[in-house]
């Protein structure tokens, strides 16, 4: 006792002698002891966080719409989404993490799990939790939510999508007025007929034969030429000087110059910046 005394104290600092209060003293063994002990055990290295996820259809309010939501009312991006969250583990074998889940059945068979070094993640899906419809009172108790949580998450949603358009488009189109940087990207792509326009203009006077200057996402600002105007009958030969051939079509040649450049600094790759906006 006294060597492993002497070592604690050189290497973690402790004094034995009490001179201050960072001294090494061993502890009584006792009833108590071993209870702390053992609860000491069983708690787990990992930090343990439980997270609701919930799906909200279309035009659903209340906290009875949304919690008897089942797996066969969701969207395939809401399954996706659960997806990548993490793994299925099976509630009734799983030696892990599951919330205060019952292994039972009754709240479910599966859940969502993430685990690393550090943490482990349970998220309480409650389109897998068995509902009825008349009586939330089970599935409320896990995931602690009341009726303004529901109000308050319903007004959000409804704030910050664009439900109409979203439907629409097939993907999820942020309202107005609620980020004045997509605001933003919107107006510049909606003046984008005008900046081609004008494009067009400057770039036939460049190569000395019509052009159209053309916008796709993420390949950004081109100029396009009618490939006739290559041909060995031509008689007009395209001044491109400092223009690099991207690709061509039976019908059309795709080039970049400055001026495409200096388009795709500014405004940039619209479309896909506010796309991106919106994930």
């Amino acid at each position: 006792m006294d060597l492993f005394r002497s070592q604690v104290q050189h290497n973690m600092g402790f004094d034995a002698r009490k001179t201050n209060g960072n001294y090494f003293m061993p502890l009584s063994k006792s009833d108590a002891l071993l209870r702390e002990i053992n609860s000491l055990d069983r708690m787990r290295a990992q930090e343990t966080v439980k997270i609701a996820v919930l799906y909200v259809g279309p035009g659903q309010w209340t906290e009875a719409e949304i919690l008897s939501n089942t797996q066969q009312d969701t969207s395939q991006a809401y399954r996706s989404f659960v997806c990548s969250l993490g793994w299925p583990v099976d509630l009734a074998t799983f030696s892990g993490y599951i919330g205060k889940l019952e292994r039972d059945g009754s709240d479910g068979k599966t859940c969502p799990y993430f685990f690393d070094e550090g943490i482990e993640v349970v998220f309480h899906d409650a389109t897998l939790m068995p509902t009825d419809k008349n009586d939330i009172r089970q599935i409320k108790k896990f995931l602690a939510l009341d009726q303004s949580a529901f109000i308050d998450l319903g007004c959000l949603i409804t704030d910050t999508v664009n439900f109409e358009i979203s439907r629409n488009e097939e993907r999820v189109v942020v309202a107005k007025s609620v980020s004045s940087k997509v605001d933003e990207l919107r107006e510049q792509f909606g003046d984008l007929n005008t900046i081609l326009a004008e494009a067009s203009a400057e770039m036939e006077e460049m190569a000395a034969v019509p052009v159209i200057a053309v916008y796709f996402p993420q390949l950004g600002f081109l100029s396009s030429i009618d490939i006739a105007y290559f041909s060995s009958d031509a008689t007009i030969a395209p001044q491109l000087n400092d223009w690099e051939l991207e690709f061509q079509t039976d019908q059309q040649r795709y080039y970049k110059n400055m001026l495409t450049d200096a388009l795709d600094r500014s405004p940039g790759d619209v479309f896909t910046l506010v796309n991106g906006k919106h994930k």
